[in-house]
């Protein structure tokens, strides 16, 4: 048995350990490490069976790292309080906007500072100035570093019935690993598991493939072991951002999809709340409003694979199509054209697009698109009279004289044709047309009185415009009348002089005109009675107004 004075000795040297390490709490653990370690080393304490323990536990070599970790957290500067770029920017809008109309130079920047890629670069700017960075600790010892980068974990998952627990592996040098770990799944919430682990062994079982593993966690309920060397990877990627999809998907029929479990289904119009960019290919999302997180193709992938699929393909259109999707009469002398001659045939790949919700009462502009004959010239025409203080149409110009009852600026604005030509030429219309030497159309500014004045505006112009009107100037709401089968048309209109081929026809063109604007259309409507149609209408009117709704990022910033 060690002395009295031995043990008094050893007493001495812990009170001097506590002493030391309180003083050295800062930037000098390490040092204060070494100093403990040298005063055990006293010939008095050499047989004192504590300070031997003490000694051993001081020599591991993570109890040298744990200290050094701890020098190098302490040590770290405070962290530099950053201004909220974001905000500062809506200031700036909000100072610059009596100055717009005035300043050319105000308005230049005004409109450069709304564009969404710019708002973008700010908050990503806010997102990397207020994260926490941290060096790797130094350590006094090599060793450390090696033994630690190695060192292998134990973590127990809790499973529960049948839900998956949210990862998917990849497979390198005969080692399995984590690719990717969905937002809200079970993994993340328990947050055990980061990507890059490589799994060793799971339920002490040598993990041989990726096969293997995932079936044994598909199979596994209550307690999982896993034995895994982690990566120390942080996922840097995290987004919030909201996208409408324009396609409906199914992962369990894509063949590319890395896991079918893991991805998420979702149909066109349905808004996806994205979580995690980490894969360029594969992105994280989860339906906004519904529970559970899984991968959707990325845009840029998607986009790759659409164009891939299309390329050197085109949409069958019937004879004249042209002429039968305007709703013009072959006896026009000049077809139709749209603002800034948009070329309604040109068509691109359009997979999903930015958006951002907004309050009620947003959308001004109700724009009814549908093949001719469908109806909704007469379902908006219903529409307006039904509440003309909400509602308005835009008044159309022409050159010709006005009939007998016709009054200026009530059915028509009636003016001179070298008026009209000079504000053709000053691209002034949404549309124009020239019937029996007279000319019609629809200025743009005579929308915009409409929406200015505080209602809605309804429209039925012809298709190409809604380029035009898809836009920031006019936000509409397009809203597709679909023509149901020739087989109920022809019952609808049993006294007409109209026959099948001529329903067959109509129909043709609801379902080509749906799929050259898809991406353009908020909501359908199949028109298989008009009376539910208008009613299906109002509900969308009154939603509009009431209800905040999702329009696309360019339109707000």
């Amino acid at each position: 048995m060690p002395s009295a004075d031995c043990s008094m000795s050893a007493q001495d040297v812990r009170r001097d350990v506590d002493a030391v390490c309180k003083i050295s709490v800062n930037n000098f653990g390490i040092d204060a490490l070494k100093t403990v370690l040298e005063s055990l080393d006293d010939e008095k304490l050499a047989d004192d069976e504590q300070v031997a323990s003490l000694r051993l536990l001081l020599q591991q070599k993570n109890v040298q790292s744990l200290v050094a970790a701890y020098d190098n957290v302490e040590s770290q500067e405070e962290e530099t309080d950053y201004k909220n770029n974001t905000e500062t920017l809506q200031q700036v809008l909000s100072e610059l906007e009596p100055d717009v109309e005035e300043s050319e130079t105000a308005n230049e920047l005004n409109i450069m500072l709304k564009q969404p890629h710019f708002r973008r670069l700010v908050e990503a700017l806010d997102r990397i100035a207020n994260r926490k960075y941290r060096n790797e600790p130094d350590s006094f010892d090599p060793a450390i570093n090696s033994a630690t980068t190695e060192a292998v974990r134990v973590v127990v998952l809790q499973k529960f019935d049948d839900q998956p627990l949210g990862i998917t592996i990849s497979s390198r040098n005969g080692h399995c690993y984590v690719a990717r770990i969905l937002h809200d799944s079970m993994i993340h919430v328990q947050g055990l598991l980061h990507i890059g682990d490589c799994i060793e062994e799971v339920d002490g079982q040598p993990v041989t493939s990726p096969e293997f593993l995932q079936d044994k966690l598909r199979r596994a309920v209550g307690s999982v072991t896993l034995k895994i060397t982690p990566s120390y990877k942080e996922s840097m990627n995290i987004c919030e951002t909201n996208l409408k999809a324009y396609f409906n998907y199914y992962p369990e029929k894509d063949p590319q999809i890395p896991t079918k479990d893991a991805g998420l289904e979702f149909e066109k119009g349905d808004i996806l709340e994205i979580v995690n960019l980490d894969d360029e290919n594969w992105w994280q999302a989860r339906v906004a409003g519904k529970k559970g997180t899984g991968i959707i193709p990325s845009p840029m992938f998607e986009e790759r694979r659409k164009s891939h699929l299309h390329s050197g393909s085109a949409i069958k259109r019937p004879n004249s199509l042209l002429a039968r999707l305007t709703g013009l009469d072959r006896k026009l002398e000049t077809m139709y054209v749209v603002r800034n001659n948009m070329d309604f045939e040109r068509h691109g790949v359009v997979t999903y697009e930015e958006v951002v919700r907004v309050k009620p009462g947003f959308h001004k502009c109700l724009y009814l698109l549908g093949a001719k004959g469908v109806g909704k010239r007469t379902i908006k025409t219903r529409l307006v009279e039904s509440d003309p203080e909400r509602l308005g149409i835009a008044i159309p110009y022409t050159t010709r004289p006005a009939k007998s009852g016709e009054e200026d600026g009530v059915d028509y604005h009636f003016v001179a044709e070298k008026h009209f030509r000079r504000k053709l030429k000053d691209n002034q219309f949404l549309e124009w047309g020239r019937y029996q030497n007279n000319y019609y159309g629809t200025r743009a500014s005579t929308v915009k009185d409409v929406m200015n004045s505080g209602k809605m505006v309804v429209l039925d112009l012809i298709p190409e415009a809604i380029k035009a009107l898809k836009s920031s100037n006019f936000k509409a709401y397009v809203v597709f009348i679909a023509s149901p089968s020739a087989e109920i048309l022809e019952k609808r209109h049993e006294d007409s002089t109209k026959r099948y081929a001529d329903f067959q026809k109509m129909k043709e063109e609801s379902d080509i005109m749906e799929q050259m604007y898809g991406s353009y259309i908020d909501e359908t409507i199949l028109n298989l009675d008009p009376n539910e149609t208008y009613e299906k209408l109002k509900e969308i009117i009154e939603r509009l107004q009431n209800e905040s709704s999702w329009v696309p990022t360019s339109w707000v910033y």
